[in-house]
């Protein structure tokens, strides 16, 4: 929705500053400033990329949709190249003392294929039983049962990719009583044995 509303309003906004300046009814530097963000509205909403995933269980196909700026892909996957979905955190703790590792604020799912990994939705889950019920239903339509639960098959995956810090979130999930030094000890064990392998 932002893709279609903004770059209009952007330049009706960019417009109407430099025609406010025009006529005389706003100062230069208001006009300017309305003026610029008006435009950065619209070439930011230009360059958006977009993506929507689509589970066919009639082909037994995924179809990945990208729009990024003007140009527009499409994927299709048999259901056999997905190989995963992974939990995703987008937002870190924040204090608070309902909990002694304060509140995680967002989650992502993405599905990893042979052709990368893509976000599967488009706003942030608020907890990991969101996840977890996505996950499950995700599993099911592909007909297959997940190989792990999904922190465990998030954590391994964060390992794989060598992200340090978003493992150390992980393990701190996986274990809440842990501190968050015993967290990075734990990953750091893990990275070095992965490693070794």
């Amino acid at each position: 929705m932002l893709r279609v509303a903004l770059p209009p309003l952007g330049l009706l906004m960019a417009v109407a500053g430099a025609g406010g300046w025009y006529i005389g009814q706003v100062e230069t530097l208001a006009a300017a400033v309305i003026a610029a963000l008006g435009l950065a509205a619209t070439i930011w909403s230009l360059r958006m990329t977009t993506r929507r995933i689509v589970f066919d269980t009639g082909t037994l196909h995924v179809t990945i949709r990208t729009r990024e700026g003007g140009r527009r892909s499409e994927q299709t996957l048999p259901f056999e190249k997905v190989q995963d979905v992974v939990l995703r955190i987008l937002e870190g703790y924040r204090g608070s003392t309902e909990s002694q590792l304060g509140r995680l604020m967002s989650f992502q799912l993405s599905l990893v294929t042979d052709a990368g990994e893509f976000p599967l939705s488009r706003l942030a889950e608020q907890s990991v039983e969101d996840c977890e019920a996505m996950d499950r239903s995700i599993w099911q339509v592909l007909g297959r049962l997940p190989p792990d639960a999904l922190l465990e098959r998030s954590y391994r995956h964060a390992l794989a990719r060598r992200d340090r810090l978003h493992a150390i979130w992980i393990a701190r999930l996986l274990s809440p009583q842990i501190s968050l030094n015993d967290a990075e000890a734990r990953v750091q064990r893990d990275l070095t044995a992965l490693q070794k392998e």
